[in-house]
């Protein structure tokens, strides 16, 4: 039987929450948050518990997407948002097992509010949405091991 009650208690970020992902580390399930304060958040849907501590983004005026996924087999987390006050914007690659970033950002002129990972004709790509209304595609090949 379906009852669509919530499950367990939230996982409470103490602040706005712009976007969530739900993926594989390890052994296990991840979530993903992030949000106004500008800071990454792993979370265990299992026990409903922060795995370390909140990592900032260095989006500048909040973090607004996250999605998890694969390049070339390593797993990554992209995060996207604000950048400055001209209205750019950026999408930057983690590692999901260290949280670590991994190379450079990738910049746009105005803001990222969503971001995919998905592979095209054999490559990883992202695909963002910006505050322009144009859907982008960039290729990151540069970011596996």
């Amino acid at each position: 039987m379906v009852t669509r009650k919530p499950i367990g208690k939230p996982m409470d970020s103490g602040g706005r929450v712009w976007d969530v992902a739900l993926g594989q580390a390890g052994d296990g399930p991840v979530v993903a948050s992030v949000g106004d304060d500008g800071r990454l958040r792993m979370w265990d849907p299992t026990t409903r518990r922060l795995i370390g501590a909140p990592v900032p983004t260095g989006h500048a005026d909040g973090t607004r997407t996250v999605t998890i996924g694969e390049i070339n087999g390593r797993p990554v987390v992209l995060t996207g948002g604000d950048e400055d006050s001209d209205g750019g914007g950026s999408v930057r690659v983690w590692d999901l097992d260290t949280l670590d970033p991994l190379g450079e950002e990738l910049e746009y002129g105005d803001w990222v509010g969503s971001v995919a990972i998905a592979q095209v004709d054999g490559k990883a790509v992202a695909v963002t949405g910006e505050d322009d209304g144009e859907v982008r595609m960039r290729e990151l090949s540069a970011y596996a091991r």
